[in-house]
Protein backbone atom coordinates (compact mmCIF):
# COMPACT_ATOMS: atom_id res chain seq x y z
CA UNK A 1 0.00 0.00 0.00
CA UNK A 2 1.40 3.39 -0.95
CA UNK A 3 1.60 6.20 1.52
CA UNK A 4 -0.30 9.37 0.67
CA UNK A 5 1.55 11.72 2.99
CA UNK A 6 1.29 15.33 1.92
CA UNK A 7 4.48 16.65 3.45
CA UNK A 8 7.77 16.63 1.63
CA UNK A 9 10.74 14.98 3.32
CA UNK A 10 13.56 17.27 4.31
CA UNK A 11 16.30 17.00 1.69
CA UNK A 12 19.85 16.17 2.55
CA UNK A 13 22.46 18.52 1.16
CA UNK A 14 25.49 17.71 -0.93
CA UNK A 15 28.33 19.95 -2.00
CA UNK A 16 28.53 20.72 -5.70
CA UNK A 17 31.76 21.11 -7.64
CA UNK A 18 31.57 24.86 -7.02
CA UNK A 19 31.39 24.31 -3.27
CA UNK A 20 27.78 25.41 -2.81
CA UNK A 21 25.27 23.06 -1.21
CA UNK A 22 22.26 21.69 -3.06
CA UNK A 23 19.45 19.40 -1.92
CA UNK A 24 19.88 15.66 -2.35
CA UNK A 25 16.94 13.26 -2.10
CA UNK A 26 16.89 9.50 -1.56
CA UNK A 27 15.29 7.26 -4.22
CA UNK A 28 12.20 6.44 -2.10
CA UNK A 29 11.65 10.19 -1.59
CA UNK A 30 11.57 10.81 -5.35
CA UNK A 31 9.24 7.88 -6.07
CA UNK A 32 6.94 8.94 -3.23
CA UNK A 33 6.80 12.51 -4.48
CA UNK A 34 6.15 11.35 -8.06
CA UNK A 35 3.35 9.12 -6.78
CA UNK A 36 1.80 12.27 -5.27
CA UNK A 37 2.23 13.99 -8.67
CA UNK A 38 4.92 16.43 -7.52
CA UNK A 39 5.87 18.11 -10.84
CA UNK A 40 9.61 18.13 -10.18
CA UNK A 41 9.69 14.49 -9.10
CA UNK A 42 7.57 13.47 -12.09
CA UNK A 43 9.97 15.29 -14.42
CA UNK A 44 13.00 13.63 -12.83
CA UNK A 45 11.38 10.20 -12.97
CA UNK A 46 10.35 10.62 -16.61
CA UNK A 47 13.92 11.61 -17.51
CA UNK A 48 15.37 8.61 -15.67
CA UNK A 49 12.80 6.27 -17.26
CA UNK A 50 13.66 7.56 -20.74
CA UNK A 51 17.41 7.23 -20.14
CA UNK A 52 16.95 3.72 -18.79
CA UNK A 53 14.73 2.71 -21.73
CA UNK A 54 17.26 4.05 -24.24
CA UNK A 55 20.12 2.25 -22.49
CA UNK A 56 18.24 -1.04 -22.34
CA UNK A 57 17.25 -0.79 -26.00
CA UNK A 58 20.87 -0.14 -27.03
CA UNK A 59 22.11 -3.17 -25.10
CA UNK A 60 19.21 -5.29 -26.37
CA UNK A 61 20.06 -4.38 -29.98
CA UNK A 62 23.58 -5.74 -29.50
CA UNK A 63 22.95 -8.75 -27.26
CA UNK A 64 19.46 -9.72 -28.51
CA UNK A 65 18.23 -11.12 -25.19
CA UNK A 66 14.95 -13.01 -24.98
CA UNK A 67 14.06 -11.19 -21.77
CA UNK A 68 15.20 -8.13 -19.82
CA UNK A 69 14.52 -8.18 -16.08
CA UNK A 70 14.75 -5.09 -13.91
CA UNK A 71 15.06 -5.55 -10.19
CA UNK A 72 16.27 -3.81 -7.10
CA UNK A 73 14.91 -0.72 -5.44
CA UNK A 74 14.58 1.27 -8.64
CA UNK A 75 13.78 -1.35 -11.27
CA UNK A 76 10.97 -2.86 -9.24
CA UNK A 77 9.04 0.40 -8.93
CA UNK A 78 5.79 0.33 -10.97
CA UNK A 79 6.00 4.10 -11.49
CA UNK A 80 9.22 3.63 -13.47
CA UNK A 81 7.48 1.46 -16.07
CA UNK A 82 4.49 3.79 -16.17
CA UNK A 83 6.71 6.78 -17.00
CA UNK A 84 8.81 5.06 -19.67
Amino acid sequence: MRSRATTRPAPRTTASAQGSERPSYEVPDVFGAADREDPTAVQVLEGVALDLALGISAVADVLDPELVVLGGGIGSQPLLAERA
